[in-house]
Parts: C-alpha cells; sequence; structure tokens
C-alpha cells in the first residue's frame, strides 16, 4: 500500500474464496445466524416479508427518496417514435422498448437518457462505443466509426421525429418528464434503429423494493438484447423496483441496473461480470471526488448486516437508494407467494442520517446533468 492525497480514491480487488461450494441457501442461513448474533434479526418468517435486520433511527427527517420508487412500466397511451437508418422513416406508436426489442432481430443496443428537455445525452460518447463494442462481441459485421456516424444520425432524426410528434403536448408533470428514453439497436445488416420514448419519473410512489434472486447472464460485457427475452423468465413482483443477480453469495448487478453497496464507509460493487454502465462510471467518478474508497468486487450476501447502504443505478434511476432489500430462497418465480420463493429476510436502510450516501446520490445526479452533449 501507499498513501494518495485524500482527494484520492484506492481501488481494490480483494478476491475472497467464500461461498465458492455453498449454495444461496446455506449462505442465507449463515447470514441469519449471524445477524442473530448480533440481535439485528428480529423475526425470520419463511413465506413472509418484512423480518427487520436494520436498527431504525428514531430521529432524524424523513428522506424523500423512502416514499418513491422507479416505476418499471409505462403508460399505454404514451407517444413513442421508431427511426431506422436504412430509409429514415418515422414509425409512430410503436410498442414500448421492451416489446419492440423483443419483436426486433437480434442485435446490439444501448439505452440512453436525454437532459436538457430532450436536446442533449448523457454520455452520448460512451454510448455510441458500447454499440461498437457490444457489436464486435456479438461478432455483427461492422465498421466501428460508420456505425458511430450512422447511430448518431439516426438518433438525431428520431429526436427530431418525436419533438415534432408531440409538439404542442400538455406537460402537466414538471421538466423531468420532458425528458427521453432513447433505445438505439443494431443489427447484422448493419442497420440502425432508434426507439424514442419518455423516460417518466425517476421513482414512483412507496419505499424502494429490491429483491436478491436470479443468475447473472452469460455474457454481461455485451449489451445483447437477447438479455431482454431471458431475463422476462425472472418474475418481478410489481411492487419490486428491481432484481439483483446472484451467484455463489457475491451480488453483481441488476436486471436494468448496477448495484453497490456502502460499508465501512467503502463503496463496493463489481469490477467485472456486469455490464459497466454509463451511470455506473457517474457513480465512480463521485465517489472519488468525494473522498469515498472504492472496492471493485462484487458485495456478499453475508455482509449484508454491516451495510450501511445500497443503491442501484441506471438510465432512468440514476443512483436511487434501497430502502427495502429482500432476500428470498427461490429463483424461478414459483414459490407459495407467488413473488418467486419464501421470503427468507428482509433488510431496511434508513439513508437519511448517512450523509455520504446522500451526497453521492445528489453528486450522480449533477454528473448527469453536467455530462451530457447536445445532438443537434
Amino acid at each position: 500500500f501507499f498513501f494518495l492525497p485524500f482527494s484520492s480514491v484506492l481501488y481494490f480487488n480483494s478476491r475472497r474464496p467464500y461461498w465458492s461450494n455453498m449454495s444461496l441457501r446455506s449462505g442465507i442461513e449463515m447470514t441469519i445466524a449471524r445477524c442473530s448474533s448480533r440481535g439485528l434479526l428480529t423475526s425470520v418468517k419463511r413465506g413472509q416479508r418484512a423480518s427487520t435486520l436494520s436498527k431504525r433511527s428514531s430521529s432524524g427527517p424523513t428522506d424523500v427518496s423512502t416514499s418513491e420508487r422507479t416505476t418499471s412500466t409505462a403508460s399505454g397511451n404514451e407517444p413513442r417514435v421508431v427511426v431506422s437508418s436504412a430509409d429514415m422513416r418515422v414509425v409512430t406508436d410503436p410498442p414500448g422498448g421492451i416489446a419492440w426489442l423483443e419483436s426486433m432481430p437480434r442485435g446490439a443496443y444501448t439505452t440512453a437518457r436525454t437532459t436538457g428537455g430532450g436536446r442533449c445525452v448523457f454520455e452520448l460518447g460512451f454510448h455510441l462505443q458500447r454499440l461498437v463494442d457490444s457489436s464486435l462481441l456479438m461478432a455483427l459485421r461492422v465498421d466501428g466509426e460508420a456505425l458511430k456516424l450512422r447511430a448518431m444520425e439516426t438518433l438525431r432524426r428520431g429526436v427530431e421525429a418525436y419533438l415534432q410528434h408531440t409538439a404542442g403536448e400538455a406537460n402537466p408533470a414538471g421538466e423531468d418528464d420532458r425528458e427521453l428514453k432513447l433505445t438505439v439497436l443494431v443489427c447484422n445488416s448493419g442497420d440502425v434503429y432508434v426507439h424514442v420514448s419518455p423516460l417518466g419519473p425517476r421513482k414512483a410512489p412507496g419505499p424502494v423494493r429490491v429483491e436478491i434472486r436470479g443468475a447473472p447472464r452469460a455474457n454481461a460485457a455485451a449489451k445483447d438484447s437477447e438479455w431482454v427475452t431471458e431475463r422476462k423468465k425472472l418474475a418481478k413482483p410489481e411492487d419490486v423496483n428491481e432484481l439483483v443477480l446472484e451467484a455463489n453469495g457475491a451480488l453483481y448487478e441488476g436486471l436494468s441496473s448496477n448495484f453497490f453497496t456502502l460499508m465501512d464507509g467503502t463503496l463496493h460493487t463489481a469490477g467485472d461480470n456486469v455490464l459497466m454502465g454509463s451511470v455506473r462510471e457517474s457513480v465512480l467518478r463521485q465517489a472519488a471526488a468525494l473522498g469515498i474508497p472504492i472496492v471493485l468486487d462484487a458485495p456478499r450476501l453475508d455482509d449484508l448486516p454491516r451495510w450501511e447502504a445500497a443503491f442501484v443505478s441506471s438510465t432512468s434511476r440514476m443512483l436511487l437508494p434501497i430502502d427495502e432489500l429482500t432476500v428470498r430462497s427461490g429463483g424461478n418465480g414459483g414459490g407459495a407467494d407467488g413473488k418467486g420463493g419464501e421470503t427468507v429476510v428482509t433488510r431496511t436502510f434508513d439513508h437519511a442520517p448517512d450523509a455520504r450516501a446522500r451526497a453521492l446520490e445528489a453528486a450522480v445526479k449533477a454528473d448527469i446533468l453536467s455530462s451530457s452533449e447536445s445532438i443537434f
């Protein structure tokens, strides 16, 4: 080890050979035993929600994030457009993003968000390069630089078409709801398709609930549209914001997000076997700027009692603190409660007293605004 200035950050890769031969259930049982020995576990009833691990703070203001969470589905009558690079023809009111991807040929894709009322894209260069990298990983026949130019031209046309399609519509919810979700797909033919829809609210009413269930994808480095179909096998309850994927006690990423924990003042997130999202990169940058040490290793389920905070990050969520995290033993959605297995333990978090969690969330939001590039 060596010393760095306070504003610097140390990146570690601590590979702990733990749980390599344990099932998820065995790991859960160990976690429950450790929690019980610390007096943190008040009840563990399989088949029921709400075993509380954390000691809630009895004072301090209620955090606004505990009353809101992200919605995963959008309104059925929301305006949408699709543009193809082949002829720049505009199709209005196509299916929603996920249904549209499932209806298209398999290809490399990326999902970006706008800022500035739909006229700027967060980490535009990052998303263009992701299209190239994912296409090459999938052995698609593309020319990198030509693909970037074609994608940029199609993206610009898609946003223009959407803004024209929705011109004059009321915006009752405020400035945030003017932002757009941009899904860009590259098929083996080399054609680029851009699907444009409203980004929607970052959070919806109620606590941010996350479940730990399901196995990581086979090729996390590539943004492959086939994953959109594969992940539907995991039944996500309507009141759950995200499912976090687990293997041998290590927690990698969500179905559509990156996953972080704050433990002993250090930010933990997987350094490999995950998709390196643009918002993930922002989180790491801002943690470094705030002097928060980072461990690039997947958080481990057996450390659950020690977590001070947990987050998911994505294009629509930005960095979203988790209020309630549930570990379930089943993984196929066939449990007695219809929610993917019997509830083993639920951990709740009170983010209000944690200045680091609040500061990191605010810093990422500000970075997204400042790191956006105009497409016009």
